[in-house]
């Protein structure tokens, strides 16, 4: 049985995101005897890499973090797909973003048509958050907040948190797991409140925004 199985390592920290991404992809019921920094949960992961993706003109490394962070809607069997990919031609900037091929000639790439849909279900919605975040009405604190809200709200982040918490509630070997979830969630949502709170209508730079943020 999983629960007689024991997993040791020297240092936690560097083993636990290898360990919990290989565990979940697998299905294999797990609890870590450790608590995450809230900067370590996907959801912010999600949140930082998503400024900086807009930010820097859509990075490859940027891209990728937010790819991994399984909240875009693209599964992960095709985000590993797609991560090889991006790797392999060395897609950055346009070629990341553009509704145009990511590579010109595509005839012998396999599965290129599943790539490019889960490239662009990935890019869209950071266009988007990129278009809000440099409107001329967007300068401030709270209207990059906003713009983020946003951002957080068309990936449907707060219920596939939900859902993923109801899910892991089921196995008691879990629990404390589903509601270290919700409540790291709810930690980083208290937080951007207090952005707008201690900031407001204060003119902010998106570089030193996505700084304050992270």
């Amino acid at each position: 049985r999983y629960r007689d199985i024991a997993v040791a390592v020297s240092e936690l920290s560097d083993y636990a995101p290898i360990l919990r991404r290989c565990f979940s992809r697998a299905g294999i019921p797990f609890f870590m005897d450790a608590k995450r920094a809230v900067a370590d949960h996907p959801i912010a992961e999600l949140v930082s890499a998503s400024l900086r993706c807009a930010e820097k003109n859509f990075r490859s490394e940027d891209f990728i973090r937010v790819l991994k962070t399984d909240m875009t809607g693209v599964d992960r069997d095709s985000a590993e797909k797609l991560e090889n990919h991006i790797l392999k031609f060395g897609l950055e900037g346009k070629r990341l973003c553009s509704d145009e091929p990511s590579v010109k000639k595509a005839d012998d790439i396999k599965d290129f048509e599943e790539l490019e849909a889960s490239r662009l279900a990935v890019a869209a919605p950071i266009l988007a958050l990129k278009a809000n975040l440099s409107a001329d009405t967007a300068h401030t604190a709270a209207t990059r907040v906003r713009a983020l809200y946003d951002y957080l709200s068309a990936l449907n982040v707060s219920g596939k948190l939900r859902e993923d918490c109801a899910r892991l509630k089921q196995d008691p070997a879990m629990l404390n797991y589903a509601l270290e979830n919700q409540q790291i969630y709810d930690t980083i949502i208290e937080l951007l409140d207090q952005i707008i709170v201690i900031l407001g209508d204060e003119p902010i730079g998106l570089e030193r925004f996505t700084a304050v943020v992270e």
